[in-house]
């Protein structure tokens, strides 16, 4: 399992602040990058990130919603938030940290700066390694890409539901990720 990187969650509505994001960021972090707020939610777990980098003005689900859910899920409050908005006022930055950053940048911003600010939240968080990783970034970029947020318990019980949305006919992967196989005792994916 590939747990040598620092992974980043980016989540924001504009898909080219996304592109310069992770452009900017993949040569030194593994990055995911997500327009839907729901989608990180529903995914938080499995994307398992050391560092968000979060929009505050997005539609559904805002960033101080996503920062709260982390806070409260014991297994992810000690991951490292970044907003990045365009919200700039001094009340608004305030509110930002209050809420559970550990740093605030606005827009428009400069690639670099972010990189250094990812650098200054891990140092001060006292983050020294990564995070151990139940999913590989395959397996975390496949499950999204699936849009399956949910474990399933048993073989047949994915392939109930697979062909409940699907169909027999319409599906091609032979064996999901994150399924236990029974005859073996490992992961598949």
């Amino acid at each position: 399992m590939d747990t040598a990187r620092f992974r980043v969650l980016a989540v924001d509505d504009d898909p080219d602040i996304l592109d310069l994001i992770k452009m900017s960021l993949e040569g030194s972090y593994d990055v995911i990058a997500l327009k839907d707020p729901s989608q990180a939610l529903d995914f938080l777990e499995y994307i398992e990130p050391d560092v968000a980098v979060l929009d505050i003005m997005m539609p559904r689900v805002t960033g101080y919603h996503i920062v709260e859910e982390m806070r409260a899920n014991p297994r992810l409050a000690g991951v490292q938030v970044i907003f990045l908005s365009a919200k700039n006022s001094p009340h608004d930055i305030r509110y930002g940290y209050k809420t559970g950053a550990n740093y605030y940048l606005t827009k428009p911003f400069m690639p670099d700066r972010l990189h250094r600010t990812i650098e200054i939240v891990l140092n001060e968080g006292m983050v020294r390694a990564p995070r151990q990783k139940s999913w590989t970034m395959r397996e975390v970029e496949m499950r999204l890409h699936m849009k399956m947020p949910r474990l399933y318990e048993s073989w047949e019980e994915f392939q109930a539901e697979r062909e409940r949305l699907y169909g027999k006919e319409n599906w091609r992967l032979k064996r999901p990720l994150g399924i236990k196989h029974k005859e073996k005792d490992t992961w598949e994916g």
